[in-house]
């Protein structure tokens, strides 16, 4: 038995020159607009969130309010960004929701980049605010928290609790939880 195809040649230069004009439909649509929409919302979200740091008493919790649920809507669509979880925890905690959601929050930015220099202090310092909610061994970790914030190079620690006006609650919290550690952060003064 005999197979007879039919064998249509295909001119390399339309292939190229289709895929030429899809790339290039890429190319702009990336240069004019956002392919991750939820992303950019998050970025929108963030800067709200930092102009909230002028706000004092009842008008940061209504900011906090209202951007509760956009950071909420963003984290079901990208659920790794580790800064997201730490804005979604203080907003938990200033709008005054459940605390119990916000140490949530808080432990999914833990996971979900354990070591980020730039959230070591803040996370350190709600994971104290928290611990009414937390477990003996949450409460534990406490320490784990400090002892990277007191790692970190140089003396940025004690250059962020002096520019934020929090080196008081520092020690305070240091004192209780471990004296060790209160002497090490005493030691950068």
């Amino acid at each position: 038995m005999t197979s007879t195809k039919a064998i249509t040649p295909i001119k390399p230069l339309i292939v190229c020159g289709f895929l030429a004009l899809v790339l290039g439909a890429f190319a702009a649509i990336n240069l004019l607009t956002t392919i991750t929409p939820f992303a950019a919302r998050d970025h929108d979200i963030e800067r709200a969130f930092n102009s909230m740091s002028v706000m004092t008493g009842e008008s940061r919790r209504a900011a906090a309010v209202a951007l509760l649920p956009e950071q909420e809507s963003v984290l079901a669509r990208i659920p790794s960004e580790p800064f997201a979880w730490a804005r979604l925890a203080y907003l938990r905690q200033t709008a005054g929701h459940d605390p119990e959601a916000a140490f949530q929050a808080l432990r999914m930015s833990n996971m979900v980049s354990p070591n980020e220099p730039r959230q070591k202090l803040e996370r350190a310092l709600m994971w104290y605010d928290l611990r009414a909610v937390e477990d003996t061994e949450q409460q534990a970790y406490q320490t784990e928290l400090w002892k990277k914030v007191i790692d970190m190079p140089n003396d940025k620690t004690w250059q962020d609790l002096k520019a934020r006006g929090l080196v008081t609650k520092a020690k305070d919290i240091l004192l209780t939880t471990d004296p060790s550690l209160y002497n090490q952060l005493v030691s950068r003064e």
